[in-house]
């Protein structure tokens, strides 16, 4: 895979891992969760939208990725008005996404960039993890919100690609703060 290619694969995953972390602190009972998690980074994604060395151009597109995880969680919470299902699954889509969720390799190798793909395999290595989810409603919503993920992200993928590469890599040294205080490493998922 050429380096730019890499990169932008590599930018995608990462930020749109933080991106769906950023619009889940938007859910009563999971989002003072997941603040409570990253406090005291200093760097959320926000402030990496912010920065002032970031283009335009990549700002803006990270405030279309947030913005699109945001509605798809209000529609799911507004079609779940008195339950918790929303809450359950979007817990459980985080830490299957964060354990299971394809590499920036293997989003390229193994699914070839295919919404599809990307879903059904991260949801292949997380089926022990599903199965502990005992509340069917939660088990298939997040079946369906570890599928959204991958399309949203690869629908902001093109977008990514007009971002030239010196922007994608002050985005990644930003995202490292990110990563290292939340624990997790989306490129790395599965690399070891």
């Amino acid at each position: 895979m050429p380096t730019g290619q890499e990169d932008r694969i590599k930018l995608l995953t990462k930020v749109g891992f933080a991106a769906l972390v950023e619009a889940a602190k938007a859910v009563p009972g999971v989002g003072s969760l997941i603040a409570a998690a990253v406090a005291g980074t200093g760097v959320y994604l926000e402030e990496i939208i912010a920065a002032r060395d970031l283009p335009k151009e990549a700002r803006q597109e990270l405030r279309r990725l947030v913005h699109d995880f945001r509605d798809l969680l209000e529609s799911e919470l507004k079609s779940h008005p008195n339950d918790n299902t929303p809450e359950i699954a979007l817990v459980a889509t985080l830490e299957i996404l964060a354990k299971h969720g394809l590499s920036a390799e293997e989003l390229v190798t193994k699914a070839n960039l295919d919404v599809g793909r990307a879903g059904m395999l991260t949801l292949a290595h997380a089926e022990q993890q599903l199965k502990a989810i005992y509340d069917t409603k939660a088990q298939e919503l997040t079946e369906r919100l570890v599928r959204e993920y991958y399309r949203i992200l690869l629908t902001h993928k093109e977008a990514l690609n007009a971002v030239g590469v010196p922007a994608l890599r002050i985005l990644l040294a930003q995202q490292s703060d990110f990563e290292q205080n939340f624990g997790v490493n989306p490129c790395d998922w599965t690399d070891g």
